[in-house]
């Protein structure tokens, strides 16, 4: 709760008129949300697909903020992960709407998850049975579609099957900001600092 407010404060101080804003959502991004009372003019974009069980995070942030803000909003009701056999569902138009953003977005606001019990992507991945080979290969952290290693180094692996805002096209951001603390985030937090991916945290 305390670093959702100061998130909420950040936020509603470095809101300009006219950005595009990105959100990947988490649970501290969601109460944040909740503290935004008005926002100058903006548009809102989600940075990933949606995690489950809790699609309603993924929702309610863009809700939230584009509400505040007054602006459009692109949401992304495709799932985080998907497989080979659902990709087609990236050809709808308005999957294309929202990933036509990502290029536009001028502040990104992403969650940092914590592997392996605070991370909703860890999880997802332990229910398919993929989460220990990514383990094996140093994973301690996610953020946006980048899985890091303590080191910050990006492990590749899922690529193909990430729905969100690439790595390459994340770092071309002009303001990068991280939000993640408490019980089995340390490693994941040192870890998204050595990646170079913020300037926030």
């Amino acid at each position: 709760e305390a670093i959702a407010q100061v998130t909420a404060r950040f936020i509603a101080e470095s809101v300009e008129e006219d950005d595009m804003l990105g959100f990947a959502p988490g649970r501290t991004l969601v109460a944040a949300s909740r503290e935004f009372d008005e926002l100058p003019s903006a548009d809102v974009v989600p940075l990933t697909g949606i995690g489950w069980p809790r699609l309603e995070d993924g929702v309610e942030v863009i809700s939230n903020a584009g509400r505040a803000s007054g602006g459009a909003t692109y949401p992304l009701y495709v799932p985080i992960l998907i497989d080979a056999e659902a990709r087609p569902i990236l050809r709808h138009p308005m999957v294309q709407q929202a990933f036509d953003r990502f290029g536009r977005t001028s502040k990104a606001f992403l969650t940092i998850g914590g592997w392996p019990d605070s991370s909703l992507l860890s999880l997802i991945l332990e229910e398919n049975g993929e989460r220990s080979a990514f383990e094996e290969r140093g994973v301690v952290a996610e953020i946006g579609t980048s899985l890091l290693d303590l080191q910050g180094r990006s492990v590749p692996g899922l690529e193909e099957r990430f729905i969100g805002i690439p790595e390459e096209q994340l770092r071309k951001v002009p303001l990068r900001v991280g939000i993640g603390g408490g019980q089995g985030k340390q490693q994941a937090v040192l870890a998204t600092l050595r990646s170079g991916l913020l300037h926030v945290l």
